[in-house]
């Protein structure tokens, strides 16, 4: 139900009305002027903050269930016992992953959404050097930078959700760490995703990182530019 320049709104509907705007999910009030209604203002400016209340509650609610949302998400992200895993047979493989996360094999990208993140699965960083590795051999591919690219991030609560190119998303703290490294003469954030494997950020995802860093340094007068995931702060940018 839309209220437009000229509706009179009785006191007695006002109810109705916002029950409806909530209903809805956004605000189908523009300006006071908009409205001719028979409540007093004082009632007007009660519903609106009985409004903004409700709105806050169902924010909650979403903010909940998103919460929910990223825990199962994680929960269901098992992957393969590789750090048990010591195969006899060690060699090599002509796959690679290049800077921009995308993998490669005999120089044709892989172009099988399904099958990089099934061999994803199955890295790991040893020496200096990555593998794919099985319960039976380990082969080293090569990896230009890093094997995953963050191509999202999220603040739910008061913690940082980062999700890469392969779907897996990680809570940023301890467990998994952020770290600045130099790359093609920039200093750029890193996120730790398992083991020994790390993730870059990607470019909008480093710039919204820095606006964030630079409007906390400038309200706290801080030195450092640093963003906080609970009560795990890390840098990023220098």
């Amino acid at each position: 139900m839309l209220a437009r320049r000229g509706t009179r709104i009785s006191q007695g509907n006002w109810e109705s009305f916002i029950s409806s705007t909530l209903h809805n999910g956004r605000s189908q009030i523009s300006t006071v002027s908009t409205f001719s209604c028979g409540a007093s203002l004082n009632s007007f400016i009660a519903y609106l903050i009985y409004c903004s209340l409700e709105i806050g509650f169902l924010d909650y609610n979403r903010f909940m269930d998103r919460l929910k949302q990223i825990a199962a998400q994680i929960d269901a992200q098992s992957m393969p016992p590789v750090h048990l895993w010591k195969p006899d047979h060690v060699g090599e493989i002509d796959i690679k992953i290049d800077a921009s996360g995308a993998w490669f094999h005999e120089g044709d990208v892989i172009a099988r959404d399904k099958l990089v993140v099934l061999f994803s699965s199955i890295l790991w960083f040893e020496e200096g050097l990555h593998y794919l590795v099985t319960p039976v051999e380990k082969l080293a591919i090569d990896v230009v930078d890093v094997p995953f690219l963050i191509h999202q991030t999220e603040f739910v609560g008061d913690v940082w959700v980062a999700t890469t190119n392969t779907h897996e998303s990680v809570i940023i703290g301890q467990e998994h760490k952020v770290e600045l490294r130099q790359y093609a003469g920039q200093w750029l954030p890193y996120v730790n995703v398992r083991y020994d494997l790390w993730a870059r950020l990607n470019r909008s995802q480093y710039v919204q990182w820095v606006e964030l860093a630079l409007e906390r340094q400038a309200q706290q007068e801080s030195l450092e530019l640093e963003l906080f995931s609970g009560d795990y702060s890390f840098e990023v940018a220098r």
